[in-house]
């Protein structure tokens, strides 16, 4: 990965917005489109026929006082790239993980970029992973808060809001802490501090209890892009009075793959593994917290998840770690979908009849959740690629 490249071109993406006078969501939709090539050439992104256009992967957010503009990748780019498609997470695109400039396109907080799941990525399969020394942390089941220091000023920003709910608890916390524990004097400017926000609110699939506390999960310095050792970690976490990630210390990958296997820990998200050599990160989920993950995928995209997972190659296995009575569901499910690509007419016609299952998601899996939670235009993107590759596959 070129981050020093990427950078450049997030900079200049910025100068442009600016100079167009895009200073709030509103403004940007319009602007994007009509620069879509400048965008697509910025990012180094090459649109496939049915891939997302650039506009559609990375929003701008807007600090409401300060003259401060975050990226952050978009559900549509979770939603889309995998698979044929993983080559659309661009260097650029990557860092777009709640990295923040200011109006002149200085970087203020530098995150982690975009970093996949053990298999997703070619980077993350086992023949690819680096040799040598790694260090392995605990993975929280939080929302990420990037902390930076603004013209004296503490601020902590989730990856897609400065407002947020889960960024106003976070900077609650922060407030809190610096003044119990004199952070002005203990927070290097240039240090971007990455921690989780852990409270009720921020519960995602794991319940912590009541307790709102944060969890430093790494850290950055922005003038050299240098990440912090865990030792460094450690430091700092002494020196700000805040807890750090747990270590694990195991000898092996396949060791760490057995133990996420073990169906007893069902109280854990994962682990995120960083090699030494490349400072390459890969994230490693339970097996019981995947269960949880692909239930919500379910209840959120019904149908649309299914697809997903067929097109990325990986139905079958995600279908091994449920339950059951929700595989017999699942396969109810499938057979409906297969049915449709059996029967008559040319792929848009069939991929026409599959948006009709877009209403049925909440019948089919919790009467509870409303149908939408997956966006209607997002549905059908995955409805028309899984129709044209079943399609070729079926010729």
């Amino acid at each position: 990965m070129n981050v020093q490249q990427a950078l450049t071109s997030l900079q200049e993406f910025i100068k442009l917005m600016v100079e167009a006078g895009v200073t709030d969501t509103s403004k940007y939709s319009p602007w994007a489109k009509a620069n879509e090539a400048t965008i697509a050439k910025l990012f180094s992104y090459e649109r496939q026929e049915s891939m997302p256009h650039i506009y559609e992967l990375v929003r701008p957010f807007f600090h409401p006082d300060l003259p401060l503009i975050g990226l952050n990748y978009t559900s549509a780019a979770n939603a889309n790239l995998f698979g044929d498609w993983i080559s659309g997470w661009t260097d650029a695109l990557r860092l777009c993980r709640g990295i923040v400039f200011d109006t002149s396109g200085n970087l203020i907080a530098f995150p982690f970029p975009k970093f996949f799941n053990f298999q997703e990525h070619e980077e993350t399969k086992t023949t690819n992973l680096p040799d040598g020394p790694f260090v392995i942390t605990s993975k929280y089941d939080g929302h990420l808060g990037i902390i930076f220091e603004y013209n004296g000023q503490l601020i902590l920003t989730t990856r897609g809001s400065f407002t947020s709910p889960s960024a106003e608890l976070g900077n609650q916390i922060i407030t809190h802490h610096y003044k119990r524990f004199g952070w002005k004097l203990r927070f290097p400017s240039q240090l971007t501090l990455l921690a989780e926000i852990i409270a009720p609110e921020t519960q995602v699939h794991l319940n912590y209890g009541n307790k709102r506390y944060l969890m430093v999960v790494g850290a950055f310095n922005r003038d050299t892009l240098a990440e912090f050792s865990y030792s460094q970690l450690q430091e700092l976490g002494h020196a700000l009075h805040i807890t750090v990630a747990r270590r694990l210390t195991i000898d092996s990958i396949n060791e760490l793959l057995s133990m996420i296997a073990d169906p007893r820990f069902t109280d854990r998200e994962g682990y995120v593994v960083r090699f030494s050599s490349n400072g390459l990160r890969v994230k490693f989920k339970f097996r019981t917290y995947l269960q949880k993950m692909f239930m919500s995928a379910l209840t959120g995209k019904g149908y649309a998840a299914l697809m997903q997972w067929w097109l990325n190659g990986e139905l079958a296995n995600k279908l091994a770690l449920l339950p059951e009575e929700v595989v017999t569901k699942i396969n109810k499910m499938w057979s409906e979908i297969t049915t449709v690509m059996a029967g008559p007419g040319e792929p848009q016609a069939k991929w026409q009849r599959l948006y009709l299952f877009y209403n049925d998601n909440a019948d089919t899996l919790s009467p509870t959740d409303h149908p939408s939670v997956i966006q209607q235009s997002t549905f059908q993107a995955i409805c028309r690629e899984f129709c044209k590759e079943y399609c070729q596959q079926i010729d």
